[in-house]
């Protein structure tokens, strides 16, 4: 991902798995630990926009 490699949330676990686990100096435990956040911060965004979400007939 343009460099990024394991800091892109979105790529790392992929790239931890190709390498079988073991990381091989592809991906660090600190990078994986950023994944985790990620669909907090999406729950939380979405949770916001339904409250404002308005039906009117």
């Amino acid at each position: 991902m343009s460099g990024a490699g394991g800091w892109f949330p979105f790529s790392a676990p992929g790239l931890w798995a190709i390498s079988g686990g073991s990381g091989a100096g592809l991906v660090t435990g600190m990078q994986l630990l950023l994944v985790l956040p990620v669909p907090a911060v999406f729950i939380a965004l979405t949770l916001i926009a339904w409250q404002r979400l308005t039906l009117t007939p």
